[in-house]
């Protein structure tokens, strides 16, 4: 999933949050979101995949990318379900 999320963040604007990278990765990146909802071993794989996003973000926000994103804030927006809930914004650097 790294390769396609740090490629998701190139195609964001300057700031962005979870959610936003969230539908961008999907969008682009059908057949690896698709396979990763399947390999989930939850009964909530969207919950699940979704949060292994939300923490490579904050990886990729670390050494030795940090470079490339850096956390803003917390934030509440509309997830891929159309629901109002938490998660991290991103400003590119």
């Amino acid at each position: 999933l790294e390769k396609a999320i740090l490629s998701a963040i190139e195609s964001m604007k300057e700031e962005f949050d979870t959610h936003q990278l969230i539908l961008e990765f999907a969008k682009k990146n059908q057949r690896a979101y698709v396979t990763a909802l399947h390999e989930s071993d939850s009964d909530h794989p969207f919950q699940t995949v979704h949060s292994a996003i939300g923490k490579l973000l904050k990886r990729i926000s670390l050494a030795p990318y940090a470079n490339i994103i850096e956390k803003e804030q917390t934030s509440n927006s509309l997830n891929i379900f159309g629901e109002y809930s938490s998660c991290s914004s991103w400003a590119k650097l």
